[in-house]
């Protein structure tokens, strides 16, 4: 398997690049600002020059080079020298000469050596066995540099907090510190290299490896932190007939408050010590189930039915049921915004910003849910089309607008879908398409090779199966109303649907845009706000954005208006008009207005 290394180059926010390992020298040779990623990554998923969040991964890590970070702190210089030294020697013992490399870093030192010497095997936990193995062994060595996201500047590229390079030094060297903060003034090319050997190194570090499991097993159900019925289920037998079901409870727990998969199994394993049942889980199997809910990122909250039944009234969750978020430290937090920060999105955005041609922030990421309500008949479905073939309010094309898309309609069949993309990207009318397909052969339009139709009544597990199967970044619900959810109480239902849609967009990691009807009463009164979707609450509260489409049925003219945009700014009002290409194109408040009257003068008549 191909071994992958996160290149970040010019500023330590533009992460998510991946190059093979062999070739980092040539990407970096003139770089004066540059850090690697501290692990390897092993994914068939990863390849040359992919941007990819690398908090999202999910397979295997490896490890090349032992890092040793030695913080400056308060000492002085001729201080920090001296500690480094001190373990310097201290290899020199245990490795021999020339078998690592001591480097000064700008402000502290890195002390480098090659990960052989542990034997360490490569796995999805392998950074926190390494962080334990090296805190225990190295003490005085900062062990942040070993999460999973980690990161550390490469040799002879520039400090921009001090302007020093990081430079190799030789164990002499060491002796004369102010030497050293004088050769790092510039990138020290010349050393000799060749001396040194970091490739390779006997085992016979194997037996200080530590995999960190009793501490946190002993800490991880405490029932004051956790919710109850967690807490239950680890303290009391498996039950036969569903232990499997537990166990991904049991799992997603573990995953969902950053317990690595080792320590996961183990804490199960010491779960299923108490079964009693004539069948008992293999190693193997064990394995299986828990590494499937870990990378499936499946999540039960207090509505899932196996918790239901050990609820209590004494879980810290109880009177709001919100036991369904995550739990991060700050450590994970400023991960997760710096990774945020520099994480290229294209062609992973939705740019409404772009396609409604407005300057606000309107652009959707994935993980978010949007809702779309209005009238039947108001030109829910057709907007939806227009933005998923990456057409603006302008008429123009926006290829790099496009995103893979999986668009579910209930109600419409496939030809009439076809046929109305059609109509948009050729700009002609529902005859005209017509007559140009039935007298010529025409081949299928490349302009929307990115959409791909689900013509079927799903419930919401056929969803989530058919995202998984694809993989789509975008995913359209034309109408929620009409899925089937195994209840007729529309309250319920939109609840159900909205919850479940929202977490499939954020453990999927795509976005998923929902279409919703407009409320009878807000229907007869002839307004459209916030409120107007039909169960509102769970619709305004679930949803990232909340865009509402007001017009009559049959009238082309219409206003576009956000009620709601997280995290954004509120988009000026918009009005267009949808023309019989099924385009929808800019239209002055004055037109929209003369329609509404027009509209209700024809009632009164």
């Amino acid at each position: 398997m191909n071994e992958y290394v996160e290149l970040v180059l010019n500023d330590v926010t533009n992460r998510g690049h991946f190059i093979p390992l062999n070739e980092i020298n040539r990407f970096v040779s003139n770089a004066k600002v540059a850090y690697r990623s501290t692990f390897l990554y092993q994914s068939d998923n990863i390849e040359p020059d992919s941007v990819v969040s690398p908090s999202r991964y999910m397979g295997d890590y490896n490890i090349d080079t032992i890092i040793l970070d030695i913080d400056k702190g308060e000492d002085s210089i001729e201080e920090l020298c001296n500690r480094v030294l001190a373990i310097c020697l201290f290899l020199q013992d245990k490795l021999g000469d020339y078998n690592f490399i001591p480097l000064f870093s700008g402000t502290g030192f890195h002390i480098v050596f090659s990960s052989e010497y542990f034997g360490f095997t490569p796995s999805p936990d392998l950074p926190n066995i390494v962080r334990a193995t090296v805190s225990n062994m190295f003490p005085e060595a900062d062990g942040s540099v070993y999460i999973k996201t980690g990161i550390y500047r490469l040799t002879n590229t520039i400090n921009p907090k001090t302007n020093l390079y990081k430079i190799p030094v030789t164990i002499g060297e060491l002796s004369n510190p102010e030497g050293i903060l004088e050769l790092a003034k510039r990138p020290r090319r010349n050393f000799d290299w060749e001396r040194y050997n970091l490739k390779s190194g006997d085992r016979r570090f194997s037996d200080k490896i530590i995999i960190p499991i009793s501490p946190i097993i002993r800490t991880s159900f405490d029932p004051i932190k956790i919710a109850t019925c967690i807490n239950t289920i680890f303290n009391n037998p498996p039950q036969t007939g569903c232990r499997h079901i537990t166990i991904m409870r049991l799992a997603s727990h573990f995953r969902r408050h950053g317990f690595p998969l080792e320590i996961c199994i183990a804490g199960v394993k010491h779960w299923l010590e108490r079964d009693t049942s004539e069948h008992q889980f293999t190693d193997e199997e064990l394995r299986h189930i828990v590494s499937n809910t870990y990378n499936k990122g499946y999540r039960y909250g207090c509505n899932d039915e196996v918790l239901q039944s050990h609820c209590s009234p004494q879980c810290i969750y109880y009177t709001n049921r919100d036991y369904d978020c995550e739990v991060l430290d700050y450590e994970q937090m400023h991960n997760h915004y710096i990774t945020r920060l520099g994480t290229d999105y294209s062609y992973r955005t939705l740019n409404l910003d772009v396609l409604l041609n407005t300057s606000n922030d309107a652009r959707v990421y994935p993980g978010e849910l949007v809702t779309i309500f209005g009238l039947t008949g108001v030109g829910k479905t057709a907007f939806m089309q227009n933005v998923c073939a990456g057409f603006d309010v302008y008429g123009h094309y926006h290829p790099e607008c496009q995103l893979p898309t999986l668009f579910i309609t209930m109600e419409m069949t496939v030809d009439r879908m076809y046929r109305r993309w059609l109509q948009i990207v050729l700009d002609k009318t529902k005859e005209q398409v017509n007559e140009m397909f039935r007298t010529t052969e025409n081949a299928p339009l490349p302009q929307i090779s990115n959409i791909l139709l689900r013509v079927l009544s799903p419930n919401l597990e056929k969803i989530e199966e058919e995202i998984k199967k694809y993989e789509p970044r975008l995913v359209v619900v034309d109408y929620i109303e009409l899925l089937d959810v195994g209840s007729n109480n529309e309250r319920y239902k939109i609840k159900t649907i909205t919850r479940r849609l929202k977490q499939l967009a954020i453990n999927m990691d795509v976005i998923i845009v929902q279409l919703s009807q407009v409320s009878r009463s807000y229907s007869r009164a002839g307004i459209l706000d916030l409120y107007a979707g039909r169960e509102s609450g769970s619709i305004e509260s679930d949803s990232d954005k909340v865009i509402g489409i007001w017009g009559s049925p049959g009238i082309k003219e219409k206003k576009i208006e956000f009620f709601k945009n997280r995290d954004g700014e509120y988009l000026n009002v918009q009005y267009v008009k949808s023309t019989n290409s099924f385009r929808f194109l800019k239209c002055s408040q004055e037109d929209f207005d003369n329609s509404r009257v027009m509209s209700l003068s024809s009632l009164v008549m």
